[in-house]
Order: structure tokens, then sequence, then C-alpha cells
């Protein structure tokens, strides 16, 4: 995991330099100096003393402190994301509304989340479970109740700049992982299942991130589409569902993935949330 300390002072150096160099402003005195530079242009031209004003070391300073504001509008920020993660993942119903807490109401609006989502998932995680027995002749289930299902496993996300220079445009172009998920109901007998999941080639992979996230908000929403598999042997895989994983990055003060989200998208093109993700350091 990359030092957050570190990671700080990368994402907020332009702007330590940039005041540093404006407050040189009030150490230049008001009396106008010189300096001999002797340049001979083909002969024709020859300056030997050229006097510097206070007003155009003011500019200089001014513009370089311009510069280095806005250079986080333009620059790659890519590289400070972890490209490796453990994860944790579970279903209960009160750990999604407190993974969803951390959205604001206008965040939650976009989302767009089914109201009577509890019911829904409910439902949906009956449906799965009845696949799973079917195809994978296992008696595990997935659960709502917290501590019943343990998922573990890891996840890479890697992202890259579409434009080294330019528009704030990403590209999440390398995103899956792999969980073992285990059922430790005693009657159950520790009945697991494994499941793989892969990023799917659809807009949801691109990231465009609008000049307020980097200058005022210091946070951003992504919705990044997943293919999931479930298996009991590497050569028996079967893909059973898509899922929708929202994801909420904080900059400032640290760089912090928050808790993701997993959402269902049901035919009335709503979303519901069926579990979270909690990412824990290498």
């Amino acid at each position: 995991m990359i030092n957050q300390a570190f990671l700080f002072f990368r994402f907020l150096w332009p702007i330590f330099l940039g005041l540093l160099i404006l407050s040189l402003i009030f150490a230049i005195k008001k009396s106008t100096g010189s300096f001999k530079c002797n340049i001979s242009l083909a002969g024709l031209f020859t300056f030997e003393k050229v006097p510097i004003r206070p007003i155009y070391v003011k500019v200089v300073i001014i513009l370089s402190t311009i510069t280095l504001f806005i250079y986080p509008i333009f620059r790659d920020y890519s590289s400070i994301f972890p490209e490796h993660y453990r994860i944790q993942v579970y279903f209960d119903n009160e750990g999604i509304e407190k993974a969803l807490s951390q959205f604001n109401k206008k965040e939650l609006k976009d989302v767009n989340i089914e109201t009577d989502w509890k019911k829904r998932k409910k439902e949906f995680i009956d449906n799965l479970n009845i696949e799973i027995e079917k195809r994978l002749k296992t008696q595990f289930r997935f659960e709502e109740e917290r501590g019943v299902i343990i998922s573990e496993g890891e996840t890479t996300f890697k992202i890259r700049k579409i434009k080294k220079w330019g528009v704030q445009k990403y590209e999440i172009y390398d995103s899956k992982g792999k969980l073992l998920h285990k059922n430790i109901k005693p009657e159950k007998q520790s009945c697991y299942v494994f499941s793989e999941f892969e990023i799917l080639d659809t807009d949801s992979k691109y990231i465009e991130v609008p000049i307020s996230a980097i200058v005022t908000k210091f946070k951003l929403v992504i919705m990044p589409e997943y293919k999931q598999l479930f298996m009991m042997t590497a050569d028996n895989k079967y893909h059973l569902l898509n899922l929708i994983t929202l994801i909420k990055v904080k900059s400032l003060p640290f760089l912090d993935i928050l808790k993701s989200i997993y959402l269902i998208r049901i035919p009335n093109g709503k979303n519901i949330p069926i579990g979270y993700t909690v990412y824990l350091p290498d």
C-alpha cells in the first residue's frame, strides 16, 4: 500500500510550492536593481545592462503561482491508486445501510436505488441460491445474517489516463478478482463456493473527473460494471450475474477508497444493493 503521507505530498506539492513562491512578493523591495548581460546579436545589438523593476518580478511570481495552481487540473492521477487490494465482502442489510450513508442525497439519487430494495434483495439472493445449487450441486447458500457468510479474496484495479495532458478522462483497463465464499453455520458444515469477477467492456469503465472533484470537492463516485462467475472447480464455471460496483473515492486529506457497494440492476432500471466490500491494506 502506498505511504499515505507521501501520497498527500504528491497530491498537493504544486499548491505548497505556489504558495511559497507567492510569499516572495512580500520580500521584494521597491528599489530598482539591474544586472549586466553582455549579449551580441549578429553584431547589431548589444545588451549590457537590463533594469529589474519590482513590478516585473511580481508579474513573473504571479504567473508562476497561477501555473502551479492550475497544474493539478491537468496532471495524471492514475499512479496514486493502489493496483491491488485484499477485500472482504458482506451481505447484511445493516452494513449496507451504513455503507450507503457515506453518499449524500444527490449521489444516492443518481444511483437510482429501488425504494423497496430489501425485499428485492432477498428475492434476488433466493434466486441466486437456486441457480448455485442447480448448477454447482452444492448446499452453499448466501444469507443476509451478518457473520454467517465469510467472503474473502483479492482484486486488482488498474487505471490509466487516456490523454497524458488535458481532459481528466481515465480508463479502468484491468480490474478483476476472486473470492472464496463460506457459509459457517454448523448445519451447513462450512459449505463454500468460489467466484471470479472481471470488469465488463462497457462505458462504465471510463471515468470522467470533473474539475470540481479536483479543486473543491476532492471526491468522486464511479460505477464500473462486472461479470461474476461461480465455480467449485476451475473447469466448472458459470456466469450467473452482472453487477455494478458503487465506489466513492476521497482524495483529501489522504486517498481513501471507501466501502464499495454491489448493485444489481433490475428490469425497471433501478438498482438494488446486495452487499458491500471492505478494502484491506496489503
